[in-house]
């Protein structure tokens, strides 16, 4: 049986919208290799959770989505998730995850953050620091966040919360360690 080498499934497969490349990454690491690493990582590095490639998915595939691909995600834009990902007066989660989803995915990679929503508060951040050490901009229209973790994200530059904006002065010295940070808030 004669196989089609990898340039040639590579070009098929980004023909294919992501829903069916979703479908063909369940099929082998072949093919899951492929579309993550020669397909995501360049198409999905900036990465909106309301982007409209997304909303053919069911909230598994949705999740298997970003599952597979959060070694590749630089920025990520989360919004709003209050209105769609829960209703709490049917008491069932509708077609996407909660924030909370996105703050305990590995993304190793991540250097910016922007959460548009009012509801995170400190706990999320401390989840920051587990699963996002590279974290350098973090903005967020919370203002339930104190800070409190911040410095466990040894990366960050900036947060802003609300209208509060937090700047970060970092000094390195020759040896890879991350002395203390210099904060500085700013209106």
């Amino acid at each position: 049986m004669y196989q089609l080498n990898d340039d040639c499934l590579l070009h098929i497969f980004k023909l294919l919208n992501i829903k069916d490349q979703l479908s063909l990454a369940q099929v082998s690491e072949q093919f899951r290799y492929l579309i993550v690493s020669g397909i995501w990582s360049r198409r999905f590095r900036n990465i909106s959770t309301h982007e409209t490639c997304f909303q053919s998915l069911s909230i598994m595939e949705y999740k298997n989505f970003f599952q597979l691909n959060a070694e590749n995600i630089r920025i990520l834009h989360i919004e709003d998730t209050k209105h769609f990902a829960f209703t709490s007066y049917l008491n069932r989660y509708t077609n996407r995850p909660d924030f909370s989803f996105y703050f305990s995915l590995r993304m190793a990679n991540l250097k910016e953050l922007y959460c548009h929503d009012q509801r995170l508060h400190d706990g999320y951040i401390e989840m920051l620091s587990k699963y996002c050490p590279l974290l350098e901009i973090f903005h967020t229209e919370s203002t339930h966040i104190t800070g409190a973790y911040m410095d466990h994200l040894p990366m960050l530059r900036e947060a802003r919360m609300g209208d509060r904006i937090i700047k970060f002065e970092r000094s390195y010295s020759q040896v890879p360690q991350i002395q203390p940070a210099v904060c500085i808030l700013t209106n």
